[in-house]
């Protein structure tokens, strides 16, 4: 905090003018090699006057405006300044510099590194989900797994569930092993009526995470609505027999007996329930 408000005081307005004056004379000496140039600013953080580099990148950025690398090390200057990611401005300013670094080198191999910066940047600078979601894209585009599932859980909560179907669908085509985002579109396809994928989804679930009860009331639901009592049944006397001293299991048994009218499964279910219920006790008349 106390670099950005020097940064921002007079004392800091003046070390600006006097670095950027030092600078001209600096271009004038080394003629037009910026890398020569930013070794000068290299040397000026290395000597602990972080705002005096950043003036510094500043001024070489507007002889050089299209260095990439300036771009991205002042961008990195920017963040440091910043005593959390929660200074929004810092990172706003920062993602300034890393999209135009990637707006001048899209094609590069080298600017892969600059997506996870520009991705971070947006989102502790609150950008809108719609910036923070093309860069998500690109990373995802390169098999970044993390960032394929930051687009899905994005698209989920700003209420896009077509194209977060579409983004976990392309996660779990990558990881088929990962539990948790077949879990997700399992569910995100039984909400738009795909009945019978969303059953096949949550039963791999199961083949991978056997003790998931979310994925066996999930699918006894969806085997009840389609028909398939039996099997449904069968899941829900395991999730209730998984916890046998707990009544929710019992409780959600009883109400799928109860819809199917088998009388003889409620009563039994109750009797469990009966045994469950904390026993009353009779207080001793006072004397």
């Amino acid at each position: 905090m106390f670099l950005r408000i020097f940064h921002c005081s007079p004392l800091g307005t003046l070390l600006r003018a006097f670095t950027t004056l030092a600078l001209t004379t600096l271009l004038a000496s080394c003629g037009t090699n910026p890398q020569e140039l930013s070794g000068e600013a290299e040397a000026t953080l290395a000597s602990g006057d972080l705002p005096g580099a950043i003036v510094l990148y500043e001024a070489l950025l507007r002889e050089y405006p299209d260095d990439l690398v300036l771009q991205t090390r002042l961008a990195l200057l920017l963040i440091r300044q910043g005593d959390t990611a929660a200074e929004t401005f810092q990172w706003k300013v920062a993602e300034e510099r890393y999209a135009r670094a990637w707006g001048l080198g899209k094609e590069a191999v080298e600017t892969g590194s600059l997506l996870p910066k520009l991705a971070l940047a947006r989102d502790a600078g609150g950008f809108p989900w719609a910036d923070q979601a093309e860069v998500l894209e690109a990373l995802a585009a390169t098999g970044d797994l993390a960032a394929q599932a930051k687009l899905a859980q994005g698209w989920v909560r700003a209420g896009d569930p077509e194209r977060a179907r579409a983004a976990y669908s392309a996660l779990v085509a990558a990881s088929p092993e990962d539990a948790n985002a077949l879990m997700s579109l399992a569910q995100l396809v039984a909400e738009s009526g795909q009945k019978d994928l969303a059953i096949g989804y949550f039963k791999r679930v199961l083949e991978l995470q056997s003790n998931s009860v979310a994925a066996r009331g999930s699918l006894a639901d969806l085997l009840e609505e389609t028909g398939a009592v039996d099997e449904s049944e069968e899941l829900r006397v395991e999730i209730a027999e998984a916890a046998p001293d707990r009544p929710f299991g019992w409780k959600n048994l009883k109400s799928f007996y109860e819809r199917q009218n088998n009388l003889e499964g409620v009563a039994r279910v109750q009797g469990k329930l009966d045994a469950l219920a904390p026993k009353e006790v009779k207080k001793r008349p006072l004397r």
